[in-house]
């Protein structure tokens, strides 16, 4: 049985039976790895259980030590929840710099605390127990999709808000409570709030409000206020940002309350504030970000409008509120349709049960999100045309699958030809977005296309996943640019269609590659709907293919329309034939992998607007990557130079700031443009996070590639404690063995004898908070051979090399976006899972 090198499991948690290890003071902070997951137990007052180490003393603060890299997340789940009553249970998660200085904070009453470290440097993170008792994950990694939801949703003392105000909407019956225009009547359950002020706003609707304490703080009317757990004396200015979070938090903890946020500042910035817009590598490999410096695909008068003809969207995600215009449901077969009719005019998704006949894929509302998911909203992730809209039109039913038929007809509508509704839009699409498609041609679809474009509605489709040459339709009907899928090296995707037929390339993500190494495969991130019963509800998720490829294309001529509305089909079939809308990225001119090479988003918005302006572009010197993240762990990687702009451009020089970054040529032109490898060299740097700036040279400008590097204290192999092993008879639940085994160098040594024959499921698993069960939520917990699919053990003689991994339960970390909630506990599906497997 082995625990992962970097998680290991906290001090002085309620199991008297693991060693304790005091980590309460500044003094007794426990080292943990950078990457890691602590798990941890904390209780707010004495559990009062005869036995428990916490019995008669509360364990409020654990503090541990840690070297981080600005950009970093520390994040927290608290296990035990409760969804009815938040911050029953509530943890809040700290980060005071070396000198005991708070610099960041999470101080909310939901599941999920994080916050990005501001800095490198030398840190202490402190999880403080405030209510109730719970296990917990603490999280201390790279920007993820866990922590980076807890990081936009954390009350952060130092977040950028205007002190002593907070935007406030309460439940419609406890609106009559706004009374005076002051929230001192609404219910706090049992935290203080008092002078509340509405200052504008109304109760039926968003409130601005001021607190009057805060207000008494910054004039000085309080005494001095210390942080409690590092005694640092507070400013008035951080006083009163500690008395806004406090009467945030007490607000949020509060029935009547239906959410309350810090007024945040903001400010018109052409990188996206979303979450999780770190996670979009797809975005710089296309030059995105420069071309919003241009534009985001908004325009005055009536909106660029993209129909995504698909599976209907999820109307309800907020990441696509006010993104839409009217659709249609053209799912013809009722029994299909899995929304009780056949034609009508609601494009929502109600679910395809495309996955296993169990989850749906919600394949229309990632796409939808691709191209228009609201940027700069704090939410989520970014859309290639976030000023542009969608137009939903619902063509694939149960099971993901559709009929040329009814495709033809979501067809004809977007592109507002007559069809099969009677009706047409409003506005007719500028752009039909179709990410399916099927081996069979039909002259009805391809005159469809052909009249399309004599409107002006230019046709972007899939080329397909089958890793064939084959012709996939409508990606291969005349007029339609057919899009093909790269990965994050720039290499065809193992999956994608190739052929004369594809025209040009986008990403669509891999399902093996993590080029970025956050530890999963690098695929498109972006907006999905999740099964939970009823309407369904919303998250994000990772997804690789051509279907991911195609809205990036998109989303690009959206935004190019943005910038010129009387673009026409045929001028963007000549810019692609040209290569001013690409980076030829295989062999010179088209080919049949890439078509006319990778889509560029700057030089395609700047040769739009130069077919309206005729004014030749400039050289632009750009990079690949705009941060080499080294972690911990990595030691090598690359970069590339390009000129996404015009004209001649050669690279003069590319140095690095410091000796242990090294910088080499890997495959570069005679201009110096292409691939360099970077190389660290650790043993030249002592303990801590440190940064370095490879500086880049050109004939008309100088860049810079930011470089950040963790070396750590040592290795910090799994130690999970104190470690419970048994077998279970699946069919009773019956404990039919138990032992206690200590670890050594993350390994765990176990011998079992005695036992009848009979077959069970062997588990491990440790108990932070004492319950006398393992593998509840937020614990650590392994089944042989694999937590996800637990096989029965057949015990009829002796047995060795049963050897299996203890991990945290990841059941709730992975529906963090959703309002999914399991009924049931990760040792009762294991059993359940086992159970089934017997039949």
């Amino acid at each position: 049985m082995v625990v992962p090198s970097g998680l290991i499991t906290e001090g002085d948690t309620n199991d008297t039976q693991s060693p304790l290890r005091a980590n309460d003071t500044p003094a007794t902070a426990e080292p943990i790895p950078n990457p890691g997951i602590v798990v941890g137990f904390g209780s707010a007052l004495p559990t009062g259980v005869v036995g428990d180490r916490f019995e008669k003393t509360a364990d409020e603060w654990d503090s541990f030590k840690v070297s981080l890299a600005a950009g970093q997340i520390v994040a927290l789940e608290v296990s035990k929840w409760d969804a009815v009553q938040p911050g029953r249970n509530d943890l809040d998660l700290f980060l005071f710099d070396s000198n005991l200085k708070l610099v960041a904070s999470s101080e909310g009453v939901e599941q999920y605390e994080g916050f990005y470290v501001p800095a490198d440097g030398n840190y202490f993170v402190v999880v403080r127990t405030m209510h109730g008792a719970s296990t917990y994950q603490l999280f201390v990694a790279s920007a993820d999709q866990v922590s980076a939801q807890a990081a936009a949703m954390g009350l952060n003392r130092f977040g950028d808000f205007v002190p002593g105000e907070a935007v406030v909407t309460v439940q419609p019956v406890a609106q009559a409570k706004v009374v005076g225009m002051t929230l001192d009547r609404v219910a706090a359950n049992d935290r203080p709030i008092s002078g509340a002020t509405v200052v504008a706003g109304q109760a039926n609707r968003a409130m601005r409000v001021q607190f009057a304490r805060a207000a008494a703080k910054a004039v000085g009317a309080e005494s001095a206020e210390r942080e409690p757990w590092s005694g640092h004396v507070m400013s008035s200015e951080e006083s009163v940002r500690a008395e806004t979070i406090r009467q945030i938090k007490a607000l949020r903890a509060s029935s009547d309350v239906r959410s309350a946020s810090p007024n945040y500042r903001v400010s018109a910035n052409a990188v996206p504030n979303d979450p999780l817009y770190k996670l979009q590598w797809h975005y710089p490999l296309i030059n995105l970000p420069e071309a919003w410096n241009i534009t985001d695909g908004s325009r005055g008068g009536a909106p660029v409008v993209v129909a995504v003809v698909d599976s209907g969207v999820v109307v309800t995600h907020p990441d696509l509120a006010g993104q839409l215009v009217a659709g249609f449901d053209f799912v013809s077969d009722t029994r299909a349709s899995r929304d009780g009719d056949g034609i009508d005019a609601d494009a929502s998704d109600p679910g395809d049960l495309a996955h296993g006949g169990r989850t749906s894929s919600f394949h229309g509302t990632h796409v939808a999100g691709t191209i228009v998911a609201k940027t700069n909203n704090a939410l989520g992730v970014a859309g290639v045309a976030g000023g542009a809209r969608v137009m939903p039109v619902r063509v694939l039913g149960a099971g993901g699958q559709g009929t040329t038929y009814d495709i033809l007809q979501g067809f004809r509508f977007a592109a507002g030809l007559a069809n099969d509704s009677g009706r047409v839009p409003a506005q007719r699409a500028d752009i039909v977005n179709m990410s399916l498609g099927g081996p069979g041609a039909v002259q009805a679809f391809q005159d469809a296309i052909t009249d399309a474009r004599a409107q002006g509605v230019i046709v972007v489709a899939a080329a397909g996943n089958e890793h064939s040459d084959r012709p996939s339709f409508p990606a291969s009907y005349s007029g339609v640019i057919s899009v093909s899928a790269v990965v994050p090296d720039r290499s065809l995707a193992e999956y994608s269609n190739f052929g004369p037929r594809i025209t040009v390339a986008a990403p669509g993500g891999s399902q093996y590659l993590d080029e970025n190494a956050d530890g999963r495969p690098d695929q498109v991130i972006s907006t999905v709907g999740v099964d939970t019963g009823g309407a369904p509800g919303w998250t994000y998720e990772a997804m690789p293919g051509t279907s991911m490829a195609s809205p990036h294309v998109a989303g690009v001529i959206a935004l190019m329309r943005a910038v010129n509305p009387g673009l026409t089909p045929a001028q963007i079939d000549q810019l692609l034939a040209t290569g001013a809308m690409t980076d030829d990225i295989g062999p010179s001119g088209r080919d049949d992998q890439f078509g006319f090479g990778l889509i560029n988003a700057y030089k395609s918005v700047l040769a739009a607007q130069n077919l309206v302006v005729a004014t030749p572009a400039a050289p632009v010197l750009s990079s690949s990557e705009k941060l080499l993240s080294f972690g911990a762990a990595r030691v090598q990687m690359s970069f590339e130079l390009r000129n996404i702009g015009g004209g001649a451009l050669s690279v003069t020089s590319v140095t690095s700031n410091v000796p242990w970054v090294s910088v080499a040529p890997s495959s570069v032109d005679a201009n110096r443009l292409g691939l360099y490898s970077v190389t660290i060299d650790r043993a030249k740097l002592p303990v801590g996070a440190h940064r370095a700036v490879i500086t880049v040279t050109g004939a008309t400008d100088v860049i810079s590639v930011p470089v950040s590097v963790v070396v750590s204290a040592g290795a910090f192999p799994g130690n999970a404690g104190l470690m419970t092993v048994m077998l279970v008879d699946p069919l009773t639940q019956k404990r039919l063995y138990g032992t206690a085994m200590l670890s050594t160098n993350g390994s765990y040594a176990f011998s079992m004898s005695g036992i009848a024959p009979g077959a069970y499921v062997l588990l491990a698993g440790n108990d932070p908070n004492a319950s006398g069960y393992i593998c509840e939520l937020g614990e650590l917990c392994g089944v042989w051979p694999l937590k996800a699919s637990p096989q029965l053990i057949s015990v009829s003689s002796n047995l060795t090399g049963l050897n299996f991994a203890v991990l945290p339960d990841d059941t709730s970390i992975s529906k963090i976006w959703s309002a999914a909630v399991q009924s049931t506990s990760p040792f009762e599906r294991v059993i359940q899972a086992a159970r089934a497997s017997m039949h």
